[in-house]
């Protein structure tokens, strides 16, 4: 068992040090993860094996080895008809299921039970969650539902706290219940670059990673009118009636000009009247609670003003990142199981 976690440990340490050996060589370059999921499947294979032989060298019972032959065999077929295909992948798991029923047999709740089965734990959680692991990337618009599976993701808001990072606010539904993921996108001004967080949603069987990779804010657009043009904005119908009788005049040092424009929607009319204001930010005229125009500029020579129109619910949109690791929490539990059962062993034979 020690040989075999002294090859794990050569083969991390050969991979972790690849940008050092290669740069003797020439340009430095690192190793994929394939390279680790690669050398450590064999590795995985010996240990289980080690796992599974070591109880029926020690203490040899058919009746057991039938029971979880059978069982190994049964695990090994609902695997594969969950669409695992991978013939090492799938060795894998029959080892892994093996050598823990016959773990149980030999050692029931002892310390070694433990430790044996939280290393084949940890196996069958490290190739479950690295090998089957699925990504994927919405395009989630402002306001609007959008269902991957059995979720229905909604991009709310991208909120910018005083203190502490940005971060988006990303409705989840499912069924009759929903929640709000905060994953954060923040500049990072020591290192001058855009750093992503994901927010993690924790199940009995997978984690769900959310992470921002893009983030695109609202939109404004410009639109012109001539005098008695009417034009179709976001439900309404903007009338530009001209500009105000005497409007044009100075106040306050600036040059101003009021226009007037008839706003209609669902039968109902009224008037706003914008102004523009020469050499000062303008002023914005509310359609509605989210949608805003106001006078961007204005043509003396044709009559024509230009309008800004700002509305948070079009054009922003972000790009999100939706990982799903299944299994992670048996990594965590083989981990947990190895580390303080290992401890343990070795308090008691000091």
């Amino acid at each position: 068992g020690i040989l075999i976690f002294l090859f794990s440990a050569f083969f991390v340490t050969l991979g972790t040090s690849s940008p050092i050996i290669t740069k003797a060589f020439g340009q430095p370059s690192k190793v994929s993860n394939n390279f680790y999921i690669n050398t450590h499947i064999p590795i995985a294979i010996l240990l289980l094996i080690f796992l599974g032989i070591y109880p029926l060298v020690k203490n040899f019972k058919k009746n057991i080895f039938v029971i979880s032959l059978i069982i190994s065999l049964i695990f090994l077929g609902i695997s594969f008809l969950l669409g695992i295909k991978n013939p090492l992948h799938l060795t894998i798991i029959f080892l892994s299921i093996f050598s823990l029923i016959l773990q149980f047999y030999q050692y029931r709740f002892k310390e070694t039970f433990f430790l044996h089965s939280g290393m084949a734990i940890f196996i069958l959680g490290s190739l479950l969650s690295t090998g089957y692991d699925e990504h994927n990337k919405l395009k989630l618009t402002k306001g609007e539902f959008q269902k991957y599976k059995k979720l229905e993701f909604s991009f709310k808001d991208f909120v910018f706290p005083e203190k502490g990072k940005s971060y988006g606010e990303i409705e989840i539904k499912k069924k009759n219940n929903s929640f709000i993921a905060k994953p954060k996108l923040w500049f990072n001004e020591k290192t001058e670059q855009i750093v992503s967080n994901p927010d993690i949603k924790k199940y009995i069987f997978k984690d769900l990673y959310l992470s921002i990779e893009q983030f695109n804010p609202e939109k404004s657009e410009s639109i012109s009118f001539k005098k008695g043009e009417s034009r179709i904005l976001e439900g309404y119908n903007l009338l530009f009636k001209g500009f105000q009788v005497g409007s044009m005049h100075q106040e306050g040092g600036s040059f101003q000009v009021i226009s007037v424009f008839e706003v209609e929607k669902d039968g109902v009319k009224r008037e706003i009247y914008p102004k523009f204001i020469l050499g000062k930010e303008q002023r914005e005229e509310k359609l509605d609670e989210n949608i805003k125009i106001m006078v961007e500029r204005i043509d003396a020579t044709t009559g024509m003003v230009f309008l800004k129109v700002n509305n948070p619910n079009k054009g922003a949109y972000i790009i999100l990142s939706v990982m799903e690791i299944p299994f992670i929490n048996l990594v965590w539990l083989g981990s947990i199981l190895v580390i303080f059962f290992g401890i343990l062993l070795i308090i008691e034979r000091k």
